[in-house]
């Protein structure tokens, strides 16, 4: 078992993160069952994952509001297998949903915040 690292990001933005990532997959959730985007194995296991980080960084906001940390780190558990297969996922998940944004079936509610972490994320260190 290996862990992804993000890079910093702030309590703030952690928090706008927590929020977007609960809002889209929730909405993936919709779109499964709308038959709009693919109810395979590969995407349920993708936005368990997303729960997953999620919850950790919503554990991890709360501590730093409880030790008054105002940079944060979070470090997920995945296998090397399910890592390759979410930064795939990613890839091809995103201008998906992207694409129904444009079409109005979905609002991703994206903030400055969210992506920040997002990218911190995204540039994120994984160990094996």
């Amino acid at each position: 078992m290996g862990v992804l690292t993000t890079t910093p990001y702030t309590l703030e933005d952690g928090e706008d993160f927590v929020a977007y990532l609960t809002h889209v997959t929730q909405e993936c959730d919709r779109l499964q069952a709308e038959g709009r985007i693919p109810s395979d194995e590969g995407i349920s296991d993708f936005l368990d994952i997303l729960k997953t980080l999620a919850s950790q960084v919503r554990n991890d906001v709360a501590r730093g509001r409880a030790t008054g940390e105002q940079q944060l780190r979070t470090g997920l558990a995945l296998t090397a297998a399910e890592y390759a297969r979410t930064r795939s996922m990613t890839d091809s998940l995103r201008p998906l949903l992207e694409i129904l944004e444009l079409r109005d079936a979905v609002d991703l509610r994206r903030t400055a915040g969210a992506m920040r972490v997002a990218s911190a994320v995204l540039e994120g260190t994984f160990t094996d």
